[in-house]
């Protein structure tokens, strides 16, 4: 578009140069030389000529299009000026200009001199005196005076210069004459031009007046004001949707009209009235300050703004105070900043992006400053330096916040924009498609949403486009892959749906194509084959379907193609992995060790998660670029083929989860590069080379699941980088080396259930350290203080080890613990009270230990606990009542302690206790209180070998319980409906109990019949009362008996007592002589050494039992007093009970079978004590020790139960023995 009226306020090219300064004052002004005089005549009312100076300027130079409302357009804001026109002579255009005095003709003449009209054509005008003056007609253009003063009344304003009682910084003042008649610098504010030299023109003393015939023309001639807003010079190519979006928000608007003719574009916009929009005081051009709106066009159908040519949009001063509440608040800030900021246009653009965001850091805010000429020195900003215009954008990984304001497209020479890593949101701005000469595009790892704009297909320079890791949506466009230049699109981790466009061929130069993690559907086109000097394919995670093209072969460039996780079948050549094919690698891909040996620059090979089976071919090994080989998940067999260890490329081998076997051969440790090597859940055995680890920065190692060897290799963290560690479940030997306690790199330290030995290493400072696991191993010594230094540690397990001493205190500086288990050691002394720093703690289990001392209240700082296991150590005190503030407490074990009082009724507020409460094996006493019942949760209940008495009633309101064990109190009455499955699949668990009874059925069903240990209720009075009777008249025998028996013990003992002292036996034997055979049976009454803390307290409960004659054996049951003989059997049935807890005479012995035969008869065909065993107690024997030491109390509570008396020995051999076994155990402790 040609002939765009530049303003010389904007004009960006040097002006004419000035003429000389004036003559020193008194000396005559120079001499003016003007062209010949001419007479203007007035048409109207002609007369002879006359003489008068030219005031009329003659402009050459424009474009053929011009019009002569683009002239005036360029002249009316120079002083004195009042009309012009154009006419043609042939196809050149020229114009005429008149000004109120030949000084302001000449100024206006060699301010104009030179002056660049249009860019486009490269229209340069030039300017000369005219010959004559304009001619005008009388009454074309009338006085000031002649308007309709109806209409300036509906305007509402009147902007005639007396209207001002001030002067108005928005007019321009009249000429100031210098002492000499030159015109005088103009004072600020107001610069006609521009600030752009203007030649200093002499002037009479006084005005010329002008003549009769000629009548002054006035900028007044304009139309009044009205409601139509009049915008030109926008370009054929205008888009009239967004041109409707800026101007439809504003008020009173009514409707829009864009007129396209053939050289021109102009648009008309109605506003309801002149009141309601104040057009009439906005469109007055005596009142007007023009502003260049820092908008352009654009030459296409996707902006309506022209790159190449400013568009001047001329609104009065008053009208800017209304744009500040109105229009949109970027335009609102280049229009104030091109008022008063000496900010070039690229930093304006920025400035007003900077406004849109919502966090900005310091060093941006700091950096961008509006007062400097250029923002080639802010941060992230690169600028040509020439032009000093923007070309470069970086702000990535400053974690800016906010949209991508559209201003980003004023910045039309930018070629690298890098806006990765930061929080921007909203849509992608189309406006970006106004930077045609962009190279480089990273909105990576940001929040933007919306589709990919259209308006990208032209940026036809564009070589790398980075959107993944953001939430796109849509279809990707066509038009995407009509840039011919693109090398690197990265459209990954994101939402696009659809199939991938066919037109991807069109991308020759592609080198790397991602468009893994979205939601694509259909094949893969064939034209992708088109794309021949493609590097790297990912098309992971998809839902594609169908087969690789075959065309793909056509791909000689190829190093990685990855196509897993989607539906994909037929033959694929390289990534198999996350799809449905089986057996082995098919034949007909051709001859496969072949091909993939042609392969030379394969670096990726997936393969995983698949059913192939067979063996790994041996010609992988020709693939010597091999970088990542995943074969994991699959049913391979066999060795791993010698040479793929030679590979010096290899970084990741991964071939977990398979049943390959072998060893690692020494080759392994010359790979240089290795990071990777998972061998996890196969069949891989021997020792681990030594030097592993050495030669090699590695990153992660798992060989958990196999049956290696040996020690593990000292070396491993040589190369510190290490970060995963994982060597459970082997049989590795040794200690662990020094080298992973002080590996700074560490994350994961996995080493269950080896056999390693020795103490745990001493731990540097490792804030990286999450998991450790060294769980059962024969680890022994004490936890050292040094595991402080691991801040980061979140899983801890030490459990089933050897492990002395206190637990330290260095413990609660870990305040990131969700997980503490060390459990089954030989730990001892109270809790730290420092772990109450670990408000984060899950799960606590010190269970089987020897830790003592009261449960600390301090430890109601573990809000978050879950599990808290304290079972079977020698804690006393009772139930600390600050548990009932753990609220999520869901499992908690406390038997085998010291604890005791009654159970307090708050227990029943822990209602979110679902998998087990365990209060097993202490003192508790008195009734079950009746909160107990609020447990509707629960699924295991343990309170087995406690005083407790009272009913089970509480129970009956539980539902959710699986297994119950009250056995071994006091409790009455009859079970609970809800018990009632419990008590017929494990009736054991309610023995103790002799004063619980069942209710039968009204039909005296299956519920009696079937537990023949617990007595109907309805029969047990009775029974009871005849019972009494001849517990009356035994004990009316009995007392007989007693009273001759005292006498004749009496008699005997008087008689006896000197020939003992004669005869010099043992002092032991006196007092058994005195006391009878029990005496001896007390002496044993110490807690077991085979024996976990719980069986020792049921040796003190089954020992009084055995006093009170609990159970009757045939052994002793016609014997009103017990020998020695039958003492000794009756403590072999209690080690039997003991070890088996079964009664005597459980009713699952066949038949008349008691305890000792049936123990006897499974010893002697199996001697497996682990078929004896109760199960609660086999755990403990995962330990060889405490087992063997099992096996010993057993063999000897069969010899107390051998059938013949005479082979039984005595109380004082049985003394002996387990005296002295269990001096031999505390001497091999100490």
């Amino acid at each position: 578009m040609a002939g765009t009226g530049i303003h010389p306020y904007h004009q960006q090219w040097p002006p004419a140069q000035a003429p000389p300064p004036p003559t020193a004052p008194g000396a005559p002004p120079p001499s003016i030389h003007h062209a010949p005089p001419h007479v203007l005549f007035d048409n109207s009312n002609r007369g002879p000529p006359t003489h008068e100076e030219v005031r009329t300027i003659f402009i050459t130079g424009f474009p053929d299009d011009v019009k002569e409302r683009e002239l005036q357009n360029l002249l009316r804001w120079l002083p004195g000026y009042e009309a012009s026109q154009v006419n043609y002579k042939g196809d050149k255009a020229m114009g005429f200009a008149l000004f109120s005095s030949s000084q302001h003709a000449i100024a206006a003449k060699d301010s104009l001199q030179d002056m660049v009209f249009d860019v486009e054509t490269k229209s340069v005008l030039h300017t000369e005196m005219a010959k004559k003056n304009l001619f005008v007609k009388r009454g074309i253009v009338a006085d000031s005076n002649a308007y309709d003063q109806s209409k300036r009344l509906r305007t509402g304003g009147d902007y005639s210069h007396a209207a001002y009682t001030t002067p108005s910084p928005f007019h321009p003042p009249p000429p100031v004459w210098g002492p000499h008649g030159y015109m005088a610098p103009v004072p600020p504010p107001y610069d006609p031009y521009g600030g752009y030299p203007a030649p200093q023109v002499p002037m009479p003393p006084a005005p010329i007046p002008a003549p009769s015939s000629y009548v002054p023309i006035q900028n007044t001639k304009d139309n009044p004001p009205c409601n139509t807003l009049f915008i030109g010079n926008l370009g054929q190519n205008i888009n009239e949707d967004e041109l409707r979006g800026l101007f439809s928000v504003q008020p009173g608007f009514k409707q829009m009209k864009i007129l396209r003719q053939e050289r021109h574009t102009v648009c008309f916009i109605e506003f309801e009235d002149c009141t309601n929009y104040k057009m009439a005081s906005f469109l007055s051009f005596e009142d007007i300050k023009c502003l260049q709106l820092l908008l352009t066009r654009e030459e296409s159908t996707r902006t309506p703004f022209n790159t190449s040519t400013p568009l001047h949009l001329c609104l009065p001063q008053k009208f800017l105070s209304y744009l500040q509440s109105q229009l949109p608040k970027w335009l609102l800030f280049l229009l104030t900043l091109a008022s008063v900021s000496g900010l070039n246009y690229d930093g304006l653009a920025l400035m007003s992006l900077l406004r849109k965001w919502d966090s900005v850091p310091t060093s941006i805010t700091s950096s961008w400053n509006s007062s400097d000429s250029t923002p080639c020195s802010w941060l992230g900003i690169g600028c040509d330096h020439r032009s000093h215009s923007v070309v470069s954008l970086n702000l990535s990984g400053l974690g800016i916040s906010g949209p991508l304001g559209p201003e980003i497209g004023q910045l039309k020479q930018l070629k690298t924009v890098d806006l990765n890593t930061n929080y921007f949101s909203g849509d992608i701005p189309s406006q970006l498609g106004n930077c045609s000469l962009l190279e480089y595009l990273n909105l990576s790892a940001n929040s933007f949403t919306g589709v990919i704009p259209d308006s990208f297909k032209y940026l036809q320079n564009l070589q790398t486009l980075s959107l993944f890791s953001n939430s796109l949506s849509g279809e990707i466009p066509e038009s995407l892959f009509q840039d011919l230049a693109l090398q690197v699109l990265y459209l990954d981790t994101n939402k696009f749906n659809g199939s991938i466009p066919r037109s991807v061929g069109n991308l020759t130069e592609l080198l790397e194509l991602s468009l893994d993690r979205n939601q694509l559907s259909g094949t893969i086109p064939e034209s992708i084959g088109n794309c021949r000097k493609l590097e790297s394919l990912s098309l992971s995670y998809n839902k594609l379907s169908g087969s690789l093209p075959e065309i793909l072969t056509n791909l000689e460039s190829l190093v990685e193609l990855f196509v897993s996780h989607n539906s994909l079948e037929g033959r694929i050549p390289l990534d198999l992995s996350f799809n449905s094919y089986s057996g082995g690698l098919p034949p007909d891909l051709g001859a496969i060790p072949s091909s993939f040996g042609q392969l030379k620059k394969l670096s990726v090979l997936d393969l995983s998660e698949n059913q192939l089976s067979g063996t790994i071919p041996p010609e992988l090994s020709n693939c010597k670029s091999l970088m990542t080989l995943n074969l994991y998940t699959n049913e391979l067999e066999g060795k791993v083929p010698s040479d793929i260890w030679k590979i010096a490329s290899l970084k990741y081998l991964l071939v977990y989860n398979n049943s390959l076997s072998g060893e690692l051969p020494l080759e392994i440790t010359h790979l240089k590069n290795l990071k990777n090597l998972s061998l996890y859940n196969n069949q891989f055995f021997g020792v681990i080379p030594q030097s592993l680890g050495i030669n090699s920065s590695l990153l992660q190692l798992d060989f958990t699941d196999n049956k290696f060897t040996g020690e593990i290799p000292p070396n491993l963290c040589h190369g510190k980088e290490l970060r995963v560690l994982n060597m459970g479940r082997n049989q590795l030997q040794g200690s662990i080396p020094s080298d992973v306690g002080g590996c700074l790199t560490l994350w994961r330290l996995i080493l269950k259930e080896n056999s390693l030995s020795g103490a745990l290493p001493e731990f540097a400072e490792n804030p990286n350290l999450y998991h450790m696991d060294i769980s059962k191993n024969n680890i022994t010594g004490p936890i050292p203080p040094s595991i402080g230094n691991c801040s980061g540690l979140t899983f801890i397990y030490l459990s089933m080890n050897k492990l002395t001493g206190f637990i330290p205190s260095e413990l609660g500086n870990l305040i990131n613990l969700l997980v503490v288990d060390l459990s089954s050691n030989q730990l001892e002394g109270s809790l730290p009270l420092q772990l109450s720093k670990c408000h984060n703690l899950g799960k606590f289990d010190v269970g089987f230990n020897s830790l003592n001392g009261s449960i600390p209240s301090s430890l109601r700082n573990w809000t978050s606990l879950s599990t808290l296991i304290l079972k079977e150590n020698h804690f006393i005190g009772g139930i600390p009542p600050f548990l009932s503030e753990l609220e999520k407490l869901t499992e908690l074990q406390l038997g085998g302690n010291f604890l005791g009082g009654e159970i307090p009724s708050w227990i029943g507020s822990l209602q979110s206790l679902q998998y087990a409460l365990n209060l097993s094996s202490n003192g508790f006493f008195g009734e079950l209180p009746s909160e107990l019942g609020n447990l509707i949760k629960l699924e295991q209940l343990q309170l087995s070998n406690n005083n407790l008495t009272g009913t089970l009633a509480p129970l009956d309101k539980i539902h959710s319980l699986v297994q119950v064990d009250i056995s071994y109190n006091h409790f009455s009455g009859p079970i609970p409906e809800t018990l009632m499955n419990l008590l017929n699949s494990s009736p054991s668990s309610f023995w103790g109990n002799p004063d619980l009874c069942v209710s039968c059925l009204p039909s005296g069903g299956l519920t009696c019949t079937e537990n023949r240990s617990i007595k109907p209720c309805d029969s047990q009075s009775s029974k009871r009362d005849s019972l009494s009777r001849v517990a009356v008249a035994l004990i009316a025998i009995a007392s007989v008996v007693a009273v001759f028996m005292l006498v004749g013990l009496v008699c005997m003992f008087i008689l006896c007592r000197r020939c003992k002292q004669d005869l010099g036996i043992d002092h032991d034997v006196e007092i058994a002589a005195q006391e009878g055979p029990s005496s001896l049976l007390n002496k044993v009454t110490f807690p077991l050494p085979v024996l976990s803390r719980s069986y020792s307290v049921l040796i003190y409960v089954h020992i009084s039992k055995v006093k009170e004659s609990s159970f009757a054996l045939a052994e002793n049951a016609m014997s009103t007093i017990k020998s020695k003989e039958s003492d000794v059997y009756s403590y072999g049935v209690v080690l039997l009970e003991l070890i088996t807890r079964k009664k005597a005479l459980d009713p699952l012995f066949v038949g008349e079978t008691d305890i000792v035969e049936w123990v006897r008869s499974v010893w002697s065909s199996t001697e497996d004590i682990n078929k004896i065993a109760d199960s609660s107690l086999r755990e403990e024997f995962l330990d060889s020790n405490i087992m063997n030491q099992a096996i010993y109390v057993l063999l000897v509570a069969l010899r107390c139960t051998e059938k013949a008396p005479s082979r039984r020995p005595t109380m004082r051999d049985v003394v002996n023995q387990l005296v002295k076994r269990n001096a031999s155990i505390r001497g091999k402790r100490s």
